[in-house]
């Protein structure tokens, strides 16, 4: 599947999201829950109390901090975010797009996870994802390696049998499961943090459970990549009450840093910003200037290739991959 159509086919229709946040905003407030949503008044990366309010978003504040971090203010607490992912429209339809839209995922994302990982550390044994959903990557990862042992951890269970898969299946929530002694030496959370309200309470419980040693592998959107920087606060980076807390590198090496994280690397080596940003043009979201019009419209593609390298090669696209240790 082309880069172009796995992100067109992949990406959730603003108006449907938008219809489920008003439904889910007007549940919250009908049963008073959104009351007994958490004031932030510290940064969740850095703590501190250097924070503006940013930006409104259907009806959610964007907050930023002088360390580059975005978050949601007030923070939606686990019970409502819980109601938002068993019941709205736009999740729904999300997962049923993940569904369809597997081989590309395969293609294009879980390709490079397994490289960067074998970058890092290729000599693990164990391997447990933290929010694994369909368990997809775990399958990749028994193909590529079958004699490692592969966990998944999530709050539902899979469609099709883990064990299949070539992985065991922990059903749970994933702060409850970290927290629990476990075997695991490469902990990966791939594009989970930014859903998480509590960022440090979700890695505090991991140095609670994992070994010294144990290496954390995660990816999450970059607010300072090169996507967010042309889309604005129109682009999905920017889509609550699903993405609550948006990292750049310095905000991530300040939450891991402060916890006692070791051996912190944060890259920004994302793939797909100018394919994403060409795709906001085409599909009428967005209006370029007369360079970048030109090359879309001229479909330099050998030029929008190099270009991508090159925000990859500098840290400036607008995916980030960290890696640490207990």
């Amino acid at each position: 599947m082309a880069l172009s159509q796995y992100l067109k086919e992949n990406v959730v229709s603003d108006t449907l999201h938008q219809d489920s946040v008003v439904n889910f905003l007007a549940a919250m407030d009908a049963n008073g829950e959104r009351s007994g949503w958490r004031r932030l008044n510290t940064c969740p990366a850095c703590q501190s109390t250097q924070i503006n309010a940013s930006f409104d978003k259907w009806s959610f504040e964007f907050w930023a901090c002088e360390c580059g971090h975005q978050f949601v203010n007030p923070m939606p607490n686990d019970d409502s975010l819980g109601q938002w992912y068993r019941h709205s429209a736009s999740f729904l339809d999300y997962q049923q797009r993940a569904a369809q839209t597997r081989q590309g995922r395969r293609e294009h994302i879980y390709v490079k996870r397994w490289r960067q990982i074998c970058d890092v550390d290729n000599g693990v044994s164990s391997l447990l994802e933290v929010g694994c959903g369909e368990g997809d990557f775990l399958r990749y990862a028994a193909e590529q390696r079958p004699e490692l042992r592969l966990m998944g951890c999530d709050l539902a269970e899979p469609v099709a049998s883990a064990e299949s898969g070539g992985f065991e299946f922990i059903l749970g929530d994933a702060a409850q499961v970290l927290r629990e002694p476990h075997e695991a030496q490469l902990i990966c959370m791939f594009e989970l943090i930014e859903h998480v309200p509590d960022p440090q309470a979700l890695l505090s419980a991991l140095q609670q459970g994992a070994a010294a040693g144990t290496r954390l592998i995660m990816s999450t959107p970059n607010n300072q990549g090169f996507d967010a920087a042309m889309l604005g606060q129109d682009y999905h980076l920017y889509l609550p009450p699903g993405h609550i807390n948006l990292f750049c590198p310095s905000s991530m090496e300040a939450l891991l840093g402060r916890l006692g994280f070791r051996d912190i690397r944060i890259c920004a080596n994302g793939t797909m910003d100018v394919a994403i940003v060409r795709n906001y043009y085409r599909q009428g979201k967005w209006q370029p200037d007369a360079h970048w019009q030109r090359i879309f419209e001229q479909d330099k593609q050998a030029f929008m290739d190099d270009y991508q390298a090159l925000l990859a090669k500098h840290n400036l696209a607008g995916n980030l991959l960290v890696s640490a240790r207990v």
